[in-house]
């Protein structure tokens, strides 16, 4: 399979290029240009340029089986400068897809989109929208899905819930959700594994799909907090320590997803137990 990977340096890239370099299938780069970036994974072609500029994708993206677009500005930025996001986020997948239609006709939509988009849906209508985090981040998944639904090629949008981290986080920087809200995450390795699916599953052409951890990684948000801070050697932080902003997320239904992908490999503990291992290796504590 020949892979083309826009964003492939960031954090859900840097596991997904080695996993599919080990399955053997053919990858190729489009990112910025830059001496960071410069630095990369032996075996991947590399296409340097800038998602929001037409003319620095024409020409790379041919003869491709499957197109992932990880490239999309952080909720962070989307807040900050939301004229900057929407020109790499919205504006750059459009032209991602139009030079797509152009030239790579056969091509395989891959896009992750993000579980806010469901609730954001679920809830447009009523008073709990105010409560979603990063609306404008959310806003412009919705649209590049949008963009993606509407386009004449084969695609699979995955709706990505909370991903676990993969370093340590800072124990008291988890305090800024409501201690009672339901959550359901994910290990990012399972993320992974429904993305490689994803391309190369026919049934999940044309589908929505939400992506999450299961029933095993279902949990009051105190729950997940609470372990954290205990391999942290914290103090269990009360109720009443914990925002009490609310925050629009709960659990959803993976069972067509999983039924679809088969993604779902592993289990709340496997998170703990990296956690620990990272705590005990690991002198500070890495924001997330």
């Amino acid at each position: 399979m020949k892979v083309f990977i826009t964003g492939a340096l960031g954090g859900i890239g840097a596991l997904l290029v080695p996993e599919l370099i080990k399955q053997k299938h053919s990858v190729s780069y489009f990112v910025l240009s830059g001496k960071k970036n410069k630095k990369i994974t032996q075996g991947v072609r590399v296409f340097y340029g800038d998602i929001k500029k037409k003319s620095d994708i024409v020409g790379a993206i041919k003869g491709y089986d499957v197109i992932i677009h990880l490239a999309f500005a952080s909720p962070d930025i989307c807040r900050k400068k939301p004229s900057l996001a929407y020109k790499i986020n919205v504006e750059g997948t459009k032209n991602l897809i139009q030079i797509a239609e152009e030239s790579c006709k056969d091509v395989k939509i891959i896009f992750p989109s993000s579980v806010s988009t469901y609730f954001y849906e679920l809830n447009k209508n009523s008073k709990k929208i105010k409560s979603l985090r990063y609306i404008e981040y959310t806003k412009q998944k919705l649209e590049c899905e949008k963009i993606i639904k509407s386009s004449s090629l084969n695609w699979s949008i995955l709706k990505i819930g909370a991903i676990l981290p993969v370093e340590f986080p800072i124990p008291s920087n988890l305090l800024n959700i409501p201690a009672d809200t339901r959550f359901q995450f994910i290990h990012i390795k399972d993320v992974i594994v429904a993305l490689i699916n994803a391309s190369k599953i026919k049934k999940s052409n044309k589908e929505i799909l939400l992506i999450g951890g299961g029933k095993d990684f279902r949990m009051r948000y105190k729950d997940f907090v609470r372990d954290i801070f205990r391999i942290a050697g914290f103090k269990i932080p009360k109720d009443n320590e914990f925002s009490f902003k609310s925050y629009l997320t709960d659990y959803f239904d993976t069972t067509k997803s999983q039924k679809i992908l088969r993604y779902q490999k592993h289990h709340y503990k496997n998170f703990l137990k990296e956690m620990r291992h990272k705590a005990k290796n690991n002198k500070k504590f890495i924001i997330l």
